[in-house]
């Protein structure tokens, strides 16, 4: 990620409830991105989102999308297994919030990050039970 400008970021799966929770705490707590790729199903895209008072497209969800992108918020679901490795490849950091890298028994209340080490720079985010969502950015 390059540290002279705000980061490029997409979300995957942007029109379902993660994804729109995804939107809604980027805007509720001012989160700086310099470029926003909203991507989804073929199904979705096209669609038109609201993000921060301007109005994106949605676009189909390729390996290719994750070109320049330097954070990749993941609510795809089962397509995480085929598109996290492509972001990754790309340069993406990819914070995953389906069951595709989890780590062991996800059979609790707990809320964890954890790195799957199989996956440089892959990060899953399990969110348990309704708890708060924290996304922050610390630019070096």
């Amino acid at each position: 990620m390059t540290t002279s400008r705000n980061p490029n970021i997409a979300i995957l799966g942007a029109t379902g409830a993660v994804g729109q929770e995804f939107i809604r705490l980027i805007e509720e707590r001012n989160f700086p991105f310099h470029q926003l790729k909203l991507l989804a199903s073929a199904r979705s895209a096209g669609k038109k989102l609201m993000v921060c008072g301007k109005e994106y497209t949605v676009e189909e969800a390729r390996p290719e999308s994750f070109e320049g992108i330097d954070i990749a918020l993941f609510a795809g679901g089962s397509i995480s297994k085929l598109l996290a490795p492509e972001a990754v490849k790309r340069g993406a950091v990819v914070i995953d919030n389906s069951s595709s890298f989890r780590i062991g028994n996800q059979s609790g209340r707990h809320s964890m990050a954890s790195r799957d080490y199989s996956q440089p720079k892959l990060l899953h985010y399990h969110h348990a039970y309704g708890s708060e969502t924290d996304l922050r950015y610390f630019p070096n």
